[in-house]
């Protein structure tokens, strides 16, 4: 119980506005409920001294909260006298966890977690991440049923370390960040990495394996890897909208499909190989940007890639492989294929939908039934470059613009042709 002449939080020290009357007051900084007895005021004394800790979590509370400044926190600190607060100001609070430390772990707002060294196994969240905590582990083993579960804006790294998780290894919220380096591995029985919105992922030369998915992402998901694998049993990665990738020598694998997006894909892969057992990559909605380079190698046994309207394919050095399908997407799609870019589809290479436009130059479509389907208004120009199967072209209409230049033309060419099955198919 306090007197109303004092005005000041029992629990953190922060001001509390008072008001006639009103026996109970919640502080607006840590949530206490101060009790203030208004008819017997008490008389007014000092203030007690307050704690390192207890000025610890009022520094990190009113600098989040944005009621102080770092050099207006450092004048208190410096006039109250309080020992072992002044390096938080600066730096947030810091704790290193090598030992016997018990789990879980709290890494509170604006502090930094390090774990290094360790082998735990337990039940339950790990570590937990509030806003702008940074958490560090290395060469450790860490499982539990989410190893790490991070809120917004939380930085995570981890190098040389196996985090296992029975229901994700990492659970990122908003605006939050993984960094994998040095063999890092991640599991999980659902997902081995889930991503929230705006939440990106970065690995170099590490693995990501999920029972169901090895990345599950919200929208505006962002990947960079490096000498990377990321595999599920359904689904390599599956996003919402609007997800950037950029690679270098990615594996990525899944049975339903390597890749699922729901609209805006963007994505850069320079080599390695994209691989589904149903579908390479599937965009189910509009808009996907896609380049391909390097070696890079995308395959499937039903459609290599299948995508919405709008897709726009760049694609030197590369190749699209379907048992099927190589290409099936709906309209306006925009293809260039450069040198030593091929695409295959076994009953068709390319099936696209109306205002396909294809440029050539040193490339290769083909197929062992039909190379290229589409209805009308076709612009293809050609150079150096093969064209083969048993029809070449299956078209509603003339193209409008069908230029071949040093390009060899294999099989049939139809202009008048309806659907995409062989002319010469049983």
């Amino acid at each position: 119980m306090q007197s109303p002449v004092s005005n000041s939080c029992p629990n953190c020290g922060a001001p509390m506005p008072l008001t006639p009357g009103v026996p109970d007051v919640r502080c607006q900084y840590c949530g206490n409920v101060a009790h203030f007895d208004w008819a017997r005021p008490a008389p007014a004394r000092p203030a007690p001294p307050t704690s390192p800790k207890r000025a610890v979590t009022l520094i990190a509370t009113l600098l989040v909260l944005g009621v102080a400044t770092a050099g207006g926190i450092a004048a208190w600190v410096l006039a109250s006298g309080v020992q072992g607060a002044a390096s938080a100001v600066a730096a947030g609070v810091s704790q290193g966890l090598g030992g016997a430390v018990t789990f879980p772990v709290s890494c509170g707002m604006n502090q930094e977690v390090s774990i290094v060294g360790r082998t735990v196994e337990a039940t339950g969240t790990l570590i937990t991440g509030d806003i702008n905590c940074k958490i560090r582990i290395k060469d450790s083993t860490l499982k539990g049923d989410i190893v790490i579960e991070a809120k917004n804006l939380v930085e995570i790294s981890v190098e040389n370390s196996h985090l296992e998780g029975k229901e994700a290894a990492v659970k990122l919220g908003m605006n939050s960040k993984l960094h994998a380096t040095k063999k890092s591995s991640f599991t999980g029985d659902e997902a081995g990495v889930q991503g929230g919105i705006n939440s990106e992922v970065s690995l170099d030369d590490s693995t990501i394996d999920g029972n169901e998915t090895g990345i599950k992402s919200d929208v505006n998901f962002k990947l960079h890897a490096n000498n990377a694998k990321i595999q599920g049993k359904e689904y390599g990665i599956r996003s919402a909208s609007n997800l950037e990738i950029e690679s270098k020598a990615l594996t990525l694998k899944g049975n339903r499909a390597a890749l699922e997006g729901d609209v805006n894909l963007k994505a850069d892969i320079r080599g390695g190989s994209i691989e589904g057992t149903e579908i390479g990559i599937l965009m189910k909605g509009p808009n996907a940007n896609l380049t391909l380079s390097h070696g890079a190698r995308l395959s499937a046994r039903e459609a290599a890639l299948k995508t919405g309207s709008n897709l726009e394919l760049e694609m030197e050095d590369a190749s699209i492989d379907g048992v099927e399908i190589g290409i099936d997407t709906d309209v306006n799609p925009k293809l260039n294929l450069g040198p030593k870019a091929r695409i295959h589809g076994g009953k068709l290479a390319l099936k696209a939908g109306l205002n396909l436009e294809l440029h050539m130059r040193s490339a290769t479509l083909e197929s062992e039934s039909v190379a290229l389907c589409a209805p009308f208004n076709i612009e293809i120009e050609a150079r150096d470059s093969t064209i083969r199967g048993v029809d070449a072209f299956r078209f509603q209409r003339r193209p409008n613009e069908l230029e071949l230049t040093q390009t060899t033309i294999s099989g049939g060419q139809l202009f008048d042709a309806h659907g995409c099955s062989s002319s010469k198919a049983p």
